[in-house]
């Protein structure tokens, strides 16, 4: 699909158009359609995450409009948290890195600490620096992580990602467990919000 703008700024934005495509879980999107095809950062995942949860949607390089959070679930069909439920979550401070996750969170975004989630035995693999969140090991691992790659009509294997921050944006919360439905079940699930899209 083709979005096209109008109103204040634009000028940041070539034609006043950004050609963008809804995923499940992210927003791929051309911002610049007169840029180099062959650059890795032609198309890339949008803030997704981030105008979810804040309600700030971004239509140009530093414009953003104010439009309304997200009442949906960021995982499982029904009871789980909920989008706007994470504003209150930005600012958590980190936990360092080998700590155990022990803290859950339910649908509206209280946070409470229960120690039997140890017994999962998952820890802070990483703090990042610039949004300073720490990252589940778990997702810190995928974020790293090699697999078979397809370029140039070779199959080889390689980083998966550009780098660890290339598809999901840096973290902009702490990762917590929580209990939602899938299916009808009950499953317990770890997750964390990243800017561009929400990992579990």
């Amino acid at each position: 699909m083709t979005i096209t703008l109008s109103g204040t700024g634009l000028q940041q934005i070539p034609s006043s158009e950004r050609e963008v495509v809804y995923f499940d879980k992210a927003r791929m999107e051309i911002n610049d359609p007169g840029g180099d095809p062959s650059s890795v950062w032609f198309v890339t995942n949008g803030l997704l995450v981030v105008e979810m949860i804040t309600g700030n949607r971004q239509f140009g390089n530093d414009l953003f409009l104010p439009y309304d959070p997200w009442f949906s679930n960021i995982a499982g069909d029904l009871n789980g948290p909920i989008y706007i439920a994470m504003q209150g979550l930005l600012n958590a401070s980190p936990q360092s890195v080998g700590t155990l996750l022990t803290e859950e969170v339910d649908r509206c975004g209280n946070v409470a600490s229960d120690s039997s989630w140890g017994n999962c035995e998952i820890m802070v693999g990483h703090v990042d620096t610039v949004t300073d969140h720490g990252i589940a090991e778990p997702f810190w691992t995928f974020m790293n992580s090699q697999g078979l790659v397809y370029e140039d009509g070779d199959m080889f294997t390689d980083d998966l990602f550009l780098n660890p921050f290339y598809a999901t944006g840096r973290p902009i919360t702490e990762a917590y467990w929580t209990n939602v439905l899938v299916a009808g079940a009950p499953r317990d699930v770890l997750l964390q919000c990243f800017e561009r899209r929400c990992l579990t």
